[in-house]
């Protein structure tokens, strides 16, 4: 199994999304080889990907820049990457998180060139690329693909998704698959997925958690837990104080115990501090939990 992504490396936030991203690829799919195309990230991220396995495929010079901003032009350079990859693929977006083996999916890729689900599975919709399994290499052509878009003036409101809706208009062509519906994806989490995250736990039948809309996975509610949490090799960012009663309403022992388990020294110094009111807050909300969590640490750090 092939699964490609592609990164800029915007800032923090986006690496260490990275590289939580590579994280949920490879335990979810480990047979799978990962591929991430670089739009331009630092070397300590590119060094970070080639560490766990995962290779680095380079922007090449005759890749185009099309698009009113950044995040047009890395959409234009996603099709740019798949018209070059000479092995079927599955192509992820780096803020699609992978809970699930894609083997279901890979496993059709003889079954049509090109596989993709709509929002909200109507096919008056466009097709979300985050998730797009191209199974017959050159399918997906460059050149082709911009003829179009240069008729069209690149005139498109949802860049890629209308573009490659538009070409397969224009050739007869449907990407769905009967076996794979909108639900697969869960593009669109704001709307489909983050109603149901009532106790920051993810639906058993979710393969992939899209977080596609304004907010982003270290912004969100609901998936702020798998952002604070110490991944193998993966440091957390620090712990602030509305974050960590965040964690306490969360209700979720699990990651509550986690987290106070391994950011011990952060939540003894908040006890340190003598902030009464925030400790009582904490302890007569969430009694059991938190003083089971705490007892916890401290025997493993007395």
């Amino acid at each position: 199994m092939n699964i490609l992504s592609i990164c800029r490396g915007v800032d923090k936030n986006w690496n260490r999304m990275a590289k939580i991203w590579l994280y949920f690829a490879q335990k979810s799919c480990p047979s799978a080889k990962i591929y991430v195309g670089d739009l331009g990230m630092p070397s300590e991220l590119i060094a970070y990907f080639q560490s766990k396995g995962a290779e680095v495929l380079p922007k090449k010079d005759s890749y185009e820049w099309h698009g009113k901003n950044l995040w047009a032009a890395s959409s234009y350079y996603k099709l740019q990457f798949l018209s070059d990859f000479v092995e079927p693929v599955i192509y992820v977006d780096l803020d699609a998180l992978i809970l699930k083996d894609l083997t279901v999916l890979w496993q059709l890729r003889n079954d049509k060139p090109f596989i993709a689900v709509h929002y909200w599975n109507d096919e008056n919709l466009p097709i979300s690329g985050g998730l797009m399994l191209v199974g017959r290499p050159g399918f997906i052509n460059w050149p082709t693909l911009r003829s179009l878009a240069e008729k069209n003036n690149w005139n498109f409101q949802m860049n890629d998704q209308d573009l490659l809706g538009m070409y397969f208009k224009s050739i007869d062509y449907k990407p769905k698959h009967e076996l794979i519906g909108s639900d697969f994806s869960y593009s669109g989490i704001d709307m489909q997925w983050r109603i149901e995250a009532g106790e920051l736990k993810y639906r058993d039948d979710a393969y992939i958690v899209h977080c596609c809309g304004k907010e982003r996975l270290w912004q969100m509610k609901e998936t702020r837990i798998v952002w604070f949490y110490r991944f193998p090799g993966i440091e957390p960012p620090h712990i602030k104080l509305d974050s960590l009663l965040e964690i306490y309403k969360s209700k979720n022992i699990k990651y509550i115990s986690a987290v106070l388990k391994r950011k011990a020294r952060v939540f003894l110094n908040l006890m340190k501090t003598g902030n009464i009111t925030i400790i009582f807050k904490i302890l007569r909300t969430y009694m059991h939990t938190a003083i089971n969590a705490i007892s916890e640490t401290i025997y493993k750090y007395k």
